[in-house]
């Protein structure tokens, strides 16, 4: 009588931090190469693994296992996704970053007239500028351009 052998799998690790650098992405198969800041440690993470895309700046979870390759160190092989920032200081890390992109607002003069108590600054714009995704404020015509 063979019993079956239980097939050794190395223990897993989740990993969470911000990506620094995307060393290696191949938008075809997903494949990449992240540096990572992780708590904890005082050296960025190389993790391994698949994303359809990636920007430095972006906040990585990932589950996965640590290999030492012969010819890159040691690294995490892993299954990832990104997550959006969910602190106010990581909102406005990452937007600051210039990773989401610009977009125009779309009032114009007479928006502006008819917006009530809307105050200009010296260059006759209207309050903060705008950002990709936010909600467009009337009265606003300038975009903000990160960097």
């Amino acid at each position: 009588m063979n019993a079956a052998i239980p097939e050794r799998r190395p223990a897993t690790e989740e990993i969470s931090g911000l990506i620094e650098r995307v060393t290696f992405h191949n938008e075809e198969s997903g494949l990449c190469v992240l540096r990572v800041k992780t708590a904890g440690r005082r050296e960025e993470t190389t993790v391994v693994g698949s994303l359809p895309s990636v920007t430095a700046g972006e906040w990585l979870v990932a589950e996965g296992w640590w290999v030492r390759d012969k010819e890159h160190g040691l690294q995490v092989k892993a299954t990832m996704k990104t997550v959006p920032p969910s602190s106010a200081e990581g909102i406005e890390r990452y937007l600051g970053r210039g990773l989401v992109p610009e977009t125009q607002c779309n009032a114009n003069d007479s928006e502006r007239a008819s917006s009530g108590g809307q105050t200009e600054d010296r260059e006759g714009h209207c309050g903060p500028p705008c950002f990709a995704g936010q909600e467009l404020r009337a009265g606003c015509d300038r975009v903000r351009r990160p960097g």
